[in-house]
């Protein structure tokens, strides 16, 4: 799925769905929300809206997208920073539940505000970190471009900065978890090997595990699904080891079960 960053009116947009930064009773707000209602043609949206009635905190609903370009308007209801209990995990949820709709609907391309940046005061990077890993992590089938559309320059400059921090840091990952691939690949067994062999074996295992040293939890839950079916899951779990991070064994098995359940 390729990923732009834009910056400009999302209700200008040409995608086949565009995302409304709603609220549970879907109703005609301010900002973005305001926005699409407006260039949609108000009295229709909201009528169609009204028959839906209400959406949860961290779902979407689609509805027609009557004057926009876009065919859909999936209408998704992030938290308000300060009264929603968990926050990152329900913002999470409006992003995945839209790019589910989505896909379910066999769409090519979706286009996304900045949701719950506005009057549900969520800090802008926090808010940023989250929408990119959702979307980066999300294994599509049928949506081949995602548009986030930023209104202010602030929005915009954040989103390039993380997106790009997030682009280096996994390839910074990826790069390091490659070359201890290489050993596990080499080495797949430590049995039936000469004394000179065990003693190249041993050299070259300290290197891979000083390597594995090298990462943080958050390098490996960066990494994309696709990236995460590209190595050997022995790596990962060995760094649970080596790191002592045993406590996020279990957290691994669903990471690398969900991966692979993808492919």
């Amino acid at each position: 799925m390729n990923i732009q960053i834009l910056q400009g009116n999302i209700a200008d947009s040409n995608a086949e769905a565009v995302v409304n930064a709603a609220n549970q009773h879907l109703i005609a707000g301010s900002g973005v929300c305001g926005e699409l209602f407006k260039k949609a043609g108000y009295s229709e949206l909201q009528a169609e809206c009204d028959k839906i009635g209400f959406c949860e905190i961290g779902q979407a609903v689609v509805t027609k997208g009557y004057n926009l370009k876009s065919k859909y308007i999936i209408h998704a209801v992030g938290p308000d920073y300060n009264l929603s209990l968990n926050p990152e995990e329900l913002l999470k949820s409006a992003y995945l539940s839209s790019l589910k709709l989505a896909e379910k609907m066999g769409l090519q391309s979706i286009a996304f505000p900045c949701i719950s940046t506005g009057v549900f005061g969520y800090p802008l990077e926090e808010a940023t970190q989250i929408a990119l890993k959702t979307i980066l992590n999300f294994s599509a089938r049928k949506i081949q471009k995602c548009f986030i559309y930023c209104y202010t320059i602030k929005e915009y400059a954040t989103y390039l900065k993380i997106f790009h921090q997030f682009q280096n840091a996994e390839l910074k990952t990826m790069t390091l978890l490659t070359e201890v691939n290489k050993f596990y690949v080499k080495h797949r067994t430590s049995y039936d090997k000469t004394e000179e062999q065990m003693r190249e074996y041993i050299k070259e295992q300290e290197k891979a595990f000083s390597l594995l040293t090298q990462l943080e939890w958050t390098d490996i839950t960066m990494l994309s699904k696709k990236n995460l079916r590209l190595i050997n899951p022995s790596v990962l779990y060995d760094w649970s080891h080596i790191t002592a991070n045993y406590d996020k064994q279990q957290e691994l098995s669903t990471l690398l079960a969900d991966a692979l359940k993808e492919e």
